[in-house]
């Protein structure tokens, strides 16, 4: 999974930032994406497929159930989202993204979260 800053920088005190996150499923066999979430600076995790808090926009919902084949078309899911930052001239801002997915030939819910991507995030 990739999370990319539409915007690299922003100007102090903060502002608004939108992300695209792709999802590719890297594995052989094809998985449902069960939970998007956004963690900034080590803190509770924040649902990135709806409005509230710091996510002020999403197009990230529609992915909640999406299965993602093993490979070729379909294999990858793409979303953005936008949230309020905010900090001091220079700041980096420790950012993890995380996706989690099942095994779509067994359809339940994982026990675990999966895999994670840190995008810092810089105030100027």
């Amino acid at each position: 999974m990739t999370k990319t800053a539409l915007a690299t920088t922003i100007g102090e005190p903060g502002g608004s930032v939108t992300y695209q996150v792709s999802v590719t499923n890297t594995s052989v066999e094809p998985v449902t994406i069960f939970d998007l979430t956004d963690s900034i600076e080590g803190a509770t995790a924040i649902d990135i497929t709806a409005t509230g808090g710091p996510i002020t926009a999403t197009t990230c919902g529609p992915l909640v159930g999406q299965v993602l084949t093993a490979a070729g078309p379909g294999a990858t899911a793409t979303c953005t989202f936008t949230a309020t930052v905010s900090g001091d001239d220079g700041d980096v801002i420790g950012d993890v993204v995380t996706v989690t997915a099942y095994d779509s030939r067994r359809p339940r819910p994982p026990t675990a979260m999966t895999p994670r991507w840190r995008s810092p995030r810089s105030i100027r």
